[in-house]
């Protein structure tokens, strides 16, 4: 476990969230002290960073995803199916939403030599997701309208309730290593696609809020055929079949 520096209980901010967050040269002092890929090699390819953001940036960031209007979430849910390489899944999210736009950037700048693939994440009372490794290869829109096939490389997920509780269910099962982590509010967990892993059900009405994604490189890292070599589409609107 690694933790982010923390200012003593005296400390005021001179800036508010908003200016924080639009500043490039603020968010590159903080993250500076962070070397994603040096903390995953020592960790086993999985790390957890307390303190990621200045509690500030923290609190501003869940005030911001907390006003995201309730129609532009959207329900991702799906059962596990063979055909469709569907696994059981269900939570609300969304891409569109200013807020998620500027904590999109701020995870891009800690890997910025990667494409950044972010969303907003609401858990509510059941929601969850089964075991599943992150694996996909994903088509990108290139400038001269060309596509590109990237895969995921790095997951993330930025935890962004308060006052979570145990037994509130919602924790990421690393099924690598049989470790639970509870959604810790300003806590980041990143960690090397693929690795198998859950999500448990939610079993409270409070939301749990976060931020979640991938860092994508170019080309297939790896090979997306399962145990039963079924072929199955990926976003059937782009047209491009693939294994997992």
């Amino acid at each position: 476990m690694v933790k982010g520096k923390r200012p003593d209980k005296t400390f005021r901010p001179e800036i508010t969230y908003e200016e924080w967050i639009e500043s490039n040269e603020k968010i590159n002092m903080w993250l500076g002290q962070y070397d994603i890929v040096t903390l995953l090699n020592e960790n086993n390819g999985l790390v957890k960073i307390e303190n990621f953001l200045p509690d500030f940036v923290a609190e501003g960031a869940l005030k911001a995803v907390e006003s995201i209007p309730e129609e532009e979430w959207e329900i991702t849910e799906a059962n596990h199916t063979y055909e469709d390489n569907d696994i059981q899944h269900k939570f609300w999210s969304t891409e569109d939403a200013e807020a998620v736009a500027d904590l999109r950037r701020v995870l891009w700048m800690l890997l910025p030599k990667k494409f950044p693939s972010f969303s907003a994440a609401r858990y509510c009372k059941s929601n969850h997701i089964a075991k599943h490794d992150d694996r996909a290869h994903i088509p990108i829109g290139m400038a001269d309208g060309e596509v590109e096939i990237y895969s995921r490389e790095f997951a993330a997920i930025y935890y962004l309730t308060k006052d979570w509780k145990h037994q509130y269910g919602g924790q990421l099962m690393d099924l690598a290593t049989g470790d639970a982590y509870s959604p810790e509010f300003n806590s980041l967990i990143v960690f090397r696609v693929p690795r198998d892993h859950m999500v448990t059900a939610v079993k409270t009405a409070m939301p749990r809020y976060s931020i979640f994604g991938w860092w994508l490189e170019q080309g297939e890292l790896y090979s997306l055929e399962n145990e039963i070599g079924t072929e199955v589409r990926f976003k059937k609107k782009y047209g491009i079949s693939f294994y997992q």
